[in-house]
């Protein structure tokens, strides 16, 4: 297991309170965003991923955990824009990151066909075309897990998850699965044979899509981003088969949550006037053993960097554990770090 570094970031950050005052109502009201203003203050991200050209056909494997990417997909396995990447929705996944499907475009907008009440088409999560070229092959197989809500917004029952696969040569999408929504669940996982000759092709795709449809109070201020599916560890390859459902892998499901004692982040001059105060004692990380045998994790190094230069980076060794298969350790360890600089910055956890 790598060992996982963490770099400590200085920045100015702006905490809101958020409360609803109608004349119909005689209390205050807790309501989910309505946008998503990660992609919207990313969308130049976007912009410069769509200028990466993916090969002309993907080779297997194909596979994707999310780990490693921002905000959007993977230009060079997926088409679209439409998935929010990111590791604050999805509740305890296999590995940190996923693939959230919601009720807002790439843009961080409701989509223009939203309405009350009513189901409509939102996000897709389409693949690259692949080159499945392997007639008579009786091993392939495409598997995923999802989990509906995690720690977003339930889809209702008419809220669905649906998987499609391409037929290349009738240039057709064909429905194979399809997922009623419902309230919060561990990830599950699915596992698809794909040996049927018309989807055995060069070209072949496939695509996630889910059906969202807005609270039925119509009043603007209160509709918020809705419908929350996660999807993770995608993997479609050849020589398996139906019980190959284990990944040999142990991986952090939750990123560092913040040092700070109450806040994500706060003023600097505002941290300073008592430090001690403000921090937590210890650093808490969770990590999952996802393979089916023991595991020995021998050690875990966290190494803070202190982005201004002014202080030698320092390097905390966690100890080591023995895990069971899916077994999730929530470590914690005390540190000692002083947090200072001589700039006028502001000091987040992440």
């Amino acid at each position: 297991m790598q060992a996982y570094k963490q770099t400590i970031l200085l920045f100015t950050a702006i905490v809101c309170f958020y409360c609803v005052d109608y004349q119909s109502y005689a209390q205050e009201l807790l309501v989910p965003l309505n946008e998503n203003s990660i992609l919207k203050k990313n969308l130049g991200t976007k912009k410069a991923n769509k200028k990466l050209k993916a090969a002309e056909l993907v080779e297997l494997p194909f596979f994707d955990d999310f780990a490693d990417s921002y905000y959007y997909p993977k230009q060079k396995l997926w088409t679209d824009s439409f998935a929010f990447i990111n590791d604050s929705y999805p509740d305890l996944p296999p590995s940190i990151g996923a693939a959230t499907l919601d009720a807002i475009d790439e843009k961080g907008e409701f989509y223009p066909s939203a309405g009350y009440e009513m189901s409509f088409v939102a996000d897709y999560l389409s693949s690259q075309p692949i080159n499945l070229n392997y007639p008579g092959n009786q091993t392939i197989y495409l598997s995923f897990y999802y989990q509906a809500q995690g720690l977003g917004d339930n889809p209702e029952e008419k809220d669905s998850l649906i998987l499609e696969f391409y037929e290349p040569d009738a240039e057709t999408w064909n429905t194979v699965w399809k997922k009623e929504g419902t309230t919060n669940h561990y990830f599950e996982q699915e596992i698809f044979h794909i040996n049927e000759s018309k989807y055995l092709k060069e070209g072949f795709r496939f695509r996630f899509k889910n059906l969202a449809s807005l609270s039925a109070n119509n009043v603007p201020s209160r509709v918020g981003n809705v419908d929350h599916w996660h999807i993770d560890y995608i993997l479609l390859d050849k020589d398996r088969n139906s019980s190959d459902l284990t990944h040999h892998d142990i991986a952090f499901v939750k990123p560092i949550t913040s040092f700070l004692n109450d806040y994500q982040s706060m003023p600097w001059k505002h941290f300073l006037v008592n430090p001690a105060s403000e921090l937590k004692s210890n650093i808490e990380v969770s990590y999952k053993n996802n393979d089916n045998i023991d595991r020995l994790v021998e050690r875990i190094d966290f190494v803070f960097i202190d982005n201004t230069s002014n202080l030698i980076n320092d390097t905390l060794h966690g100890g080591s554990s023995d895990m069971i298969p899916d077994l999730i350790i929530n470590y914690t360890a005390p540190y000692s770090y002083p947090f200072v600089t001589n700039l006028r910055y502001i000091l987040t956890g992440l």
